[in-house]
C-alpha cells in the first residue's frame, strides 16, 4: 500500500500522472490527511534537491540514512531534517522505476501491462508489457531525447527541437509524428503511420515514408511497406510481419526468452494473439504456422 502510494506521488511531481488519475490524486489529498503528510514531505524533498548540487561520493551512504527514514512515521521527518539530507546529497529512488532527487534520468518500467505516458512536450507514448522508457530530467529545454528497451508506440507533438529515441541497435529521429519502435538483442523494427523518421542504423541513414517498415534481425537489413499496423493495446495484432518479430511480441508479454533458428522465422504471417493466455497463443501459432513450438523453463523451444 505504501509502495502505492510512493509510485502515485513520484508520478504527479514528475508531471507524468494521467490526467485522469490526476483528479483522484487531487482528490485523496483533500479526504486522506496521512495522504498529504506524505506528500508534503515528498514534495519538500524534491524541491530542496532540485536546487543543491550532490556529490557522487556521498549518493549511497546518503541513500541508506534516508530509505530507514522513509520507513519511519511521517512526523519524524522535520523540515530541519528535510534540509540536512538533502545537503549531504540524498538520492532519493521511488518506484515503477522513477529515478529522480539527485539522478539524471527519470524513468518508466512497464511490468504485465501497457502503459500511456505524456511527456513534458505534450508527446504520448504507450509501452508495452516489460518495456523500459528513461530520460533525461531536464527533457524539452535542449532537446527532446530518450532511451528505450522494449517497445513503444510514439505519438510526438511537433516541435523545432527533433524527437531523438535511443536504441541498442539504432536511433530513430522524428520531428512530429506516429510511429512504433521495437528494439532488443535480435530485432530492431520501425513502423511509420504518419510523418516521416529516419533511421541511423550501423551508420547509415533510413528514411521511413508512412506505411513503411524497417526490419534488421542481425542477419538481414528490410525496408518493406504495411497495410495495417500491428498493435496490442488489447490483444497482440500482428499483421504480416516475420514470425520472429511474432516470437519477440510473446517474449516481452510473457516474459519469456527463446532458443529458435532458422529461415522459416523470417516468413509472414498475420495472427491475433491473447495477452492473457500463452497456452493458446502458441495453439494459434503452431495451427498457422505448422510447427510444434512448446514452453521449457521459461523458453521457447521447438520440439
Amino acid at each position: 500500500m505504501y509502495q502505492e502510494r510512493e509510485d502515485k506521488i513520484a508520478a504527479y511531481l514528475s508531471g507524468n500522472l494521467p490526467e485522469q488519475d490526476c483528479v483522484l490524486f487531487l482528490k485523496a489529498l483533500e479526504s486522506n490527511s496521512s495522504f498529504k503528510n506524505d506528500f508534503l514531505v515528498y514534495k519538500q524533498i524534491w524541491e530542496l534537491t532540485n536546487q543543491l548540487s550532490h556529490p557522487s561520493d556521498c549518493i549511497q551512504s546518503g541513500w541508506g540514512v534516508l530509505q530507514k527514514q522513509l520507513q519511519s512515521p511521517v512526523k519524524s521527518l522535520s523540515l530541519h531534517w528535510l534540509k540536512l539530507a538533502a545537503s549531504i546529497s540524498i538520492l532519493a529512488v521511488i518506484s515503477v522505476s522513477m529515478w529522480f532527487f539527485g539522478s539524471t534520468d527519470i524513468s518508466f518500467t512497464t511490468q504485465q501491462n501497457v502503459m500511456e505516458y505524456r511527456l513534458v512536450d505534450n508527446s504520448t507514448i504507450q509501452m508495452h508489457y516489460n518495456s523500459t522508457l528513461s530520460h533525461a530530467k531536464d527533457f524539452n529545454e535542449e532537446n527532446r531525447s530518450v532511451t528505450l528497451e522494449g517497445a513503444a508506440y510514439f505519438n510526438i507533438a511537433k516541435s523545432e527541437k527533433p524527437f531523438i529515441i535511443h536504441t541498442d541497435n539504432g536511433t530513430v529521429t522524428v520531428y512530429g509524428t506516429q510511429f512504433t519502435v521495437f528494439s532488443n538483442d535480435e530485432l530492431f523494427t520501425v513502423e511509420l503511420h504518419e510523418g516521416s523518421v529516419s533511421i541511423l542504423f550501423d551508420g547509415i541513414s533510413h528514411k521511413l515514408e508512412p506505411g513503411e517498415r524497417f526490419f534488421s534481425d542481425n542477419t538481414t537489413l528490410l525496408v518493406s511497406s504495411f497495410k495495417q499496423a500491428s498493435s496490442w493495446s488489447d490483444n497482440l495484432e500482428l499483421h504480416d510481419v516475420p514470425l520472429s518479430y511474432i516470437i519477440s511480441q510473446l517474449e516481452l508479454t510473457y516474459g519469456l526468452s527463446s532458443d529458435l533458428d532458422g529461415k522459416w522465422l523470417r516468413d509472414n504471417y498475420t495472427l491475433s494473439l491473447p495477452k492473457n493466455d500463452l497456452t493458446a497463443c502458441l495453439t494459434i501459432l503452431n495451427d498457422v504456422v505448422g510447427k510444434n513450438l512448446a514452453v521449457k523453463n521459461q523458453t521457447i523451444v521447438l520440439n
